[in-house]
């Protein structure tokens, strides 16, 4: 909580720190400012990107705060909502299954004609479940093809003496 205080108390300065330039600041004081700006762009002697690295700075400086304060507001909130992101970590699991599974069968021809002639039959009775039915086959692929990966890759490591 302490830090999120400490974040918010920043993006206020910011944000304060603009409306005050915008209202105290005369249309002559940006006049100025501009022809200051312009005049080191034409002077050899400005280290233009120096210049142009604090305006950056500042720029992520701002950006990194609003997006710390994002993710620990986030946090904050899905810690009541334990049952959605066990949810969501399930069903990104099996999404991972079916699009992975789905690409590879897709690129072995004899296993894309086996699952398009199941879809093709159970597509006459319904097109719902035909949708069902290949997207559990896709995720049945990924799982054996994730499995067999696994394999591989530990058999390797074994063979190369790594634990």
């Amino acid at each position: 909580m302490p830090l999120m205080m400490i974040g918010g108390l920043y993006l206020c300065f910011e944000g304060f720190e603009k409306v005050a330039h915008k209202l105290l600041h005369s249309a002559g004081d940006d006049a100025t400012s501009h022809a200051k700006h312009v005049a080191a762009v034409a002077d050899p002697n400005v280290d233009l990107v120096a210049f142009e690295r604090g305006k950056v700075k500042g720029a992520i400086r701002t950006d990194f705060v609003l997006s710390a304060e994002i993710i620990v507001i986030t946090l904050g909130t899905m810690a009541a909502a334990p049952l959605l992101m066990k949810s969501l970590s399930i069903l990104g699991t099996a999404a991972m299954f079916t699009v992975g599974g789905g690409i590879i069968a897709h690129g072995v021809p004899p296993v894309a004609h086996i699952i398009e002639g199941i879809d093709a039959s159970v597509a006459e009775r319904s097109a719902l479940l035909a949708t069902a039915v290949k997207m559990s086959l896709d995720a049945i692929v990924g799982i054996v093809a994730g499995g067999l990966a696994v394999l591989v890759f530990m058999l390797g490591k074994r063979v190369a003496g790594r634990k």
